[in-house]
């Protein structure tokens, strides 16, 4: 896990919380604790264990399997990371995300991706016409008044 996404107190609270609930379930006996608990435990580091590996393969350094759908993934987060400057509600469900207390699959439902979708279309169309600015200065092509 990635400690500079700031999950590692997170995950590690949420482990000791499914480790209290275990330990209240079984009214403390201990027999047959570890199993159960390295279960839920996996659970627990499921989400920020699969941000971390996504995240890693933005880097062409990064060796071993990639899994599939990653580079489609990775690509659907970083047009969220721009909605989230243009849209307030993409930037609260990304936040939740982030601190654990929302499923990464939240940021797929319909809504969110509509927004990330409108917030990208104005940001790929500022891009275009930047790009077209400078390709313009560059060639020479460029009318100006005198």
């Amino acid at each position: 896990m990635i400690t500079s996404a700031g999950q590692g107190m997170t995950s590690a609270a949420m482990q000791a919380a499914a480790l209290d609930e275990l330990l209240l379930l079984r009214m403390g006996r201990l027999e047959g604790l570890a199993p159960a608990f390295f279960k839920r435990a996996a659970q627990v580091i499921d989400t920020p264990w699969q941000l971390a590996v996504g995240e890693d393969f933005r880097f062409p350094e990064t060796t071993g399997p990639k899994p599939a759908g990653v580079d489609l993934l990775n690509r659907y987060v970083a047009a969220v990371h721009r909605a989230t400057l243009v849209d307030p509600v993409v930037g609260a469900a990304f936040i939740k995300v982030m601190n654990l207390l929302a499923s990464p699959s939240s940021l797929l439902t319909p809504g969110i991706m509509l927004r990330v979708l409108r917030a990208n279309w104005g940001h790929s169309r500022a891009v275009s016409e930047l790009r077209s600015k400078r390709n313009r200065s560059q060639t020479g092509h460029n009318i100006q008044s005198v």
